[in-house]
């Protein structure tokens, strides 16, 4: 939102009247509550995350103060009623004055921990606390000073390979990212970005770092400024009654080295491929030799090709395969049901019964549905429609008699989903 003016003699929702001025981002949640912008950001990125199959990613909003992160944390629980029913820690507000927030930190960085997900703060959770798997930085909050920025996007840079956490998105809702392009910003790294990790504990290190935080952030909040003279006028006007909407979604995307990709998308895309792969037999060649695919995605990921971002940019339903493929070789790409069709037009597992063909059919449905990475783990067993089958230990055993047998079968499952 650029920007709101009162009607004239309007008033908040409480009847105080709205002084009569231009009010901007900077008096956003400080002198000026909108109920419906703060709604708005919920949706926005409770929408994205839907979208992109990221609702387990934790994900920081920084807000404004105390108050904004409550309201947020609010209007997430709205956005997000199915999520917080399975667990009610899915949305927590972590802020100085919150203490079942603040209890909930260890949890929050622990990457072994699911809960909380969905985090609202102020200024806790900028500096000192060591969140290596935080997915998504949201930020809500006016910000001008470069340390400080550094400070909030270091909550997302940390790279957890085991859990595929190779990048990290920024959702700006007050264009702070413009600081991405001050000369400053690629000045001397911050101090405050070194951690000592005890040997006690390597999840997380909170020692000192996370009182001095607390103190830190209590102060900062706490010892305002001189009180103005006492009026009749509100500290904020609350304002629930004007329509709030996103006038422009600009998505930017950063190498590596952290600058910005001027080029096409699809163009920096195929670049990175062909650099990693020259021509598309070397492509083929890696593929069908992998002993996983999902070696060979991760690899792409370290390139900075971003398949996430490729699969939501994608209209049809094609496979990480065809995707990159098409992009940076121009191969006309199948989509997962054509390649689908394909397997059981070829009818390859008649020849093993048909209770290990009820299994490939299975599996060939929920390869639909989501990739062919989840073929190439033992828990999709656990998984609709194949659990109606029987427990992973049944269907191993008694059906594929072994799990040996069972991953020799899943490996030509993979090569006849990939044949010309």
């Amino acid at each position: 939102m650029e920007g709101f003016r009162p009607e004239l003699n309007q008033k908040d929702k409480y009847g105080n009247l709205i002084e009569d001025r231009e009010y901007n981002d900077r008096d956003f949640d400080r002198t000026l509550f909108l109920e419906k912008r703060t709604e708005t950001v919920a949706k926005y990125v409770s929408d994205y995350l839907k979208a992109h199959n990221k609702r387990m990613a934790k994900t920081i909003f920084f807000c404004v103060n105390q108050e904004h992160a409550a309201f947020m944390r609010q209007a997430l629980v709205n956005e997000n009623a199915d999520m917080v029913k399975i667990n009610n820690k899915y949305v927590m507000q972590i802020t100085s004055d919150n203490e079942e927030g603040k209890n909930q930190i260890e949890n929050f960085c622990n990457k072994n921990s699911s809960y909380p997900v969905l985090v609202t703060t102020s200024k806790l959770l900028s500096t000192g606390v060591d969140t290596k798997t935080v997915e998504f930085i949201v930020i809500d909050s006016n910000i001008n000073s470069i340390i400080e920025f550094k400070q909030i996007i270091g909550r997302g840079t940390r790279l957890v390979e085991e859990k595929n956490k190779l990048y990290f998105t920024i959702i700006d809702f007050r264009n702070v990212t413009r600081l991405f392009a001050d000369n400053a910003f690629d000045g001397e790294p911050l101090q405050s970005e070194e951690y000592n990790i005890t040997k006690k504990n390597k999840e997380y290190d909170f020692c000192n770092e996370y009182v001095n935080t607390v103190e830190t952030a209590e102060k900062e909040e706490k010892k305002g400024t001189l009180l103005p003279p006492v009026t009749n006028e509100p500290k904020k006007y609350y304002v629930d009654n004007v329509e709030v909407s996103v006038l422009k979604d600009l998505v930017k995307y950063l190498d590596y080295n952290g600058k910005l990709i001027t080029e096409s998308f699809k163009d920096y895309t195929r670049k990175n491929i062909k650099n990693k792969y020259a021509t598309l037999d070397n492509f083929l060649q890696a593929w069908n030799s992998a002993e996983k695919k999902s070696i060979i995605i991760d690899e792409m990921e370290k390139a900075g090709i971003f398949i996430e971002e490729l699969k939501a940019n994608t209209k049809r339903d094609l496979d990480p395969f065809d995707m990159l493929c098409h992009i940076a070789y121009d191969k006309p790409p199948l989509t997962k049901k054509e390649r689908i069709a394909n397997v059981k037009k070829r009818n390859y597992f008649a020849k093993y019964g048909a209770k290990v063909q009820e299994v490939i059919n299975a599996l060939l449905d929920k390869y639909a549905e989501t990739d062919i990475i989840n073929l190439e783990t033992i828990d999709i067993l656990k998984l609709e429609p194949v659990n109606k089958i029987g427990s992973p230990m049944y269907i191993l055993n008694r059906i594929f008699k072994g799990r040996k047998n069972f991953e020799n079968i899943i490996k030509e499952l993979e090569n006849e989903i990939y044949a010309a």
